[in-house]
């Protein structure tokens, strides 16, 4: 029998190794870490739309958070589970560059030098991630 504290430690530390197994898996995932790095970039941009327009400032914000949370949950996942949540992901980089089109049609000029290529690889990723690769007939 194990008294309370040689159980607490235990326990702490399973989950101590569960969270670094999990941060492992994911910095071994490509897709998130691009996402991580248009999340980084997107942050001017974000506070650039938002002295024009808080709402579409907002909508970017969350699609880049939903990206992220789709990627981080899918890379768990298996199946068609996995692919409907990467297709989650890929919905919501696709909003973020609609919402990013809109403020340029709107006449608000956005530095894309660095997003634009993230942007780009991520959609690359991200088809990958939810197309069957297996050649059929």
């Amino acid at each position: 029998w194990l008294d309370r504290s040689h159980r607490a430690r235990t326990s702490a530390e399973v989950v101590r190794a569960l969270h670094h197994t999990r941060i492992v898996m994911l910095n071994n995932f490509v897709a998130y870490q691009n996402g991580r790095a248009l999340v980084r970039a997107l942050r001017p941009v974000i506070e650039y739309v938002r002295g024009r327009c808080a709402e579409l400032a907002s909508q970017i914000e969350n699609a880049t958070i939903s990206m992220q949370n789709n990627l981080a949950e899918g890379s768990r996942r298996a199946g068609k589970d996995r692919r409907r949540l990467f297709t989650y992901a890929d919905g919501s980089l696709s909003e973020i560059a609609g919402a990013i089109e809109t403020a340029e049609d709107l006449g608000w000029p956005v530095d894309l030098s660095i997003v634009a290529p993230l942007i780009d690889r991520q959609s690359r990723l991200l088809w990958g991630l939810t197309h069957d690769r297996r050649r059929t007939g």
